[in-house]
């Protein structure tokens, strides 16, 4: 049972989502820098009366997901490829999660229709008691259609208060188990390539998670503590990025927040989540929506406008 308090605010959350889609639509352009487009995503997201419930993700070309800029990143919107935005929005910790992928030359409308007609065609069949297996095989036979493959090792999701994944795995491939009950929230994803069909973990990690309270762990040396006690204070286990914390209490030095979050890493207080990728260089695009699912009614909270 989803009480009327969780709805209003599951609701608000997709409504934030879907209209910042839309203006990403309209800024994204060839030449903005990772930086500020990820900085113009989570500061609309504040401004509109929500907080990010991941750091904006912008994965470009082989990248399939988990990109997000450092806070003295380089990179810049190319003028071909295509390029994923990824971002979610919680109010008290409500969630909502979409995805849009952007053809920057025209070159791969093919991929990126593919997985929005997937995504149209999964969120039309979602009913409570529906197998997670009927909505990836729809998913998997659109993709197929178009002469694509699905991303088999990424997946939906289930999503609760404060957690992003909860356990149950929205596959895009047929035959996976498990069924969508009334009162979940479900995040439907699409992930498609005209590569191998999986990816792999890269040589970059940005985004983060702390999964320890730190005021049960021992052995945390002073700095550590405080930083890690002001993150989950803030987020609980919701991702975080070093954009937000740098330049904030006096920790102005991109190295001295690597090391402390190093650290915290190996005594595994802290989780990372590295870039994946498509292992043979070929584009990726994924399209994504947020559903909530009640007894009477099936509500796509981030509805494309």
């Amino acid at each position: 049972m989803v009480s009327d308090e969780a709805i209003e605010k599951i609701l608000k959350a997709g409504r934030i989502a879907g209209e910042i889609r839309k203006r990403v639509k309209e800024i994204v352009k060839p030449g903005i820098s990772y930086v500020d487009l990820a900085g113009f995503v989570e500061r609309k997201i504040l401004e509109m009366g929500g907080k990010p419930a991941f750091p904006c993700n912008i994965s470009w070309g082989n990248e399939a997901a988990h990109y997000t800029p450092f806070v003295d990143d380089k990179r810049f919107v190319p003028d071909k490829g295509v390029l994923k935005i990824d971002f979610g929005v919680h109010v008290d910790g409500f969630l909502s999660d979409t995805a849009i992928s952007i053809d920057l030359s025209g070159e791969n409308e093919d991929l990126v229709k593919a997985v929005e007609e997937a995504l149209d065609n999964a969120l039309e069949i979602i009913v409570p008691g529906i197998k997670v297996s009927v909505i990836g095989e729809i998913i998997e036979k659109t993709l197929k259609n178009y002469g694509v493959k699905p991303v088999r090792n990424l997946t939906g999701h289930n999503m609760e208060r404060y957690r992003l994944h909860a356990g149950l795995s929205v596959p895009n491939i047929s035959g996976s188990g498990g069924r969508i009950v009334s009162g979940m929230l479900i995040a439907i994803e699409p992930f498609a390539t005209k590569g191998l069909g999986y990816v792999v973990n890269g040589d970059t990690t940005s985004i983060f998670s702390i999964t320890r309270n730190p005021a049960k762990q021992r052995g945390l040396d002073p700095n550590s503590f405080k930083l890690l006690s002001k993150i989950y204070n803030e987020r609980r286990e919701l991702p975080f990025t070093e954009r937000w914390y740098i330049n904030d209490e006096g920790l102005s030095d991109p190295v001295i927040f690597r090391s402390l979050i190093n650290k915290a890493l190996k005594k595994r207080v802290v989780t990372g989540y590295p870039v994946l990728i498509e292992p043979t260089g070929l584009q990726v695009a994924q399209a994504e929506d947020t559903v909530l699912v009640l007894d009477k009614e099936v509500i796509v909270t981030t509805r494309r406008v």
